[in-house]
């Protein structure tokens, strides 16, 4: 994780005194907001869930599986939080439908060059696209397994802190030990699959 990082600001650095346009490619707002596909991934409905519900032996290891599946879909860090209701691994629940209840949040950050939130760019919001479609393509996963899986992006940075992947600084923004504040964090995934949860940073 850490090379990559250092690969990505030799990357920015060297692009910068380079191309006059980069500029203007992280934080130009683009003339039409419908050439940034975000919100429409976000908007993107959910699948079904698949009928027969696959039985977990062991939540730990589908906590891994869960994190590779992130990270093959372009997350950079990927952190699981236990909802306050639950507080911690349970046996297998039902499949969507009435009185399911999301028991974990799955979140995951993929590195900015920039800090999203001041980049309007395309450029600038890649991150946060490229996040959105771990996210998406993470609940699909879980559905296919037969368990209920949504992405919601209220309260995505306190979830990311819940999950250990940083902290929380006055106004309420995700900090990262090895990002900062450049990251994208484009919600997170609510699931009643048994996981275990990650500890949160002190």
């Amino acid at each position: 994780m850490a090379g990559s990082t250092s690969r990505l600001k030799h990357w920015w650095e060297r692009v910068r005194t380079r191309d006059p346009y980069w500029d203007d490619f992280l934080h130009r707002p683009p003339a039409d907001p419908r050439n940034i596909v975000t919100p429409a991934i976000l908007k993107a409905p959910g699948g079904s869930v698949f009928l027969n519900l696959t039985d977990i032996h062991d939540p730990a290891a589908m906590s891994g599986h869960v994190k590779e599946a992130a990270k093959f879909f372009g997350s950079d860090a990927t952190g699981i939080a236990a909802l306050p209701q639950v507080g911690g691994p349970h046996p297998n629940p039902p499949p969507e439908g009435e009185g399911a209840k999301y028991q974990f949040a799955i979140v995951c950050l993929v590195a900015a060059v920039e800090e999203v939130q001041d980049s309007a760019g395309i450029g600038g919001q890649f991150a946060l696209q490229i996040c959105a479609i771990a996210n998406f393509n993470v609940a699909s996963y879980i559905r296919e397994l037969g368990y209920a899986a949504t992405v919601t992006t209220e309260d995505a940075h306190t979830y990311a802190a819940a999950a250990g992947l940083g902290r929380l600084d006055s106004d309420g923004r995700l900090v990262t030990r090895e990002y900062g504040r450049k990251v994208g964090l484009a919600g997170a995934v609510l699931t009643n699959i048994p996981l275990v949860a990650d500890t949160p940073s002190p």
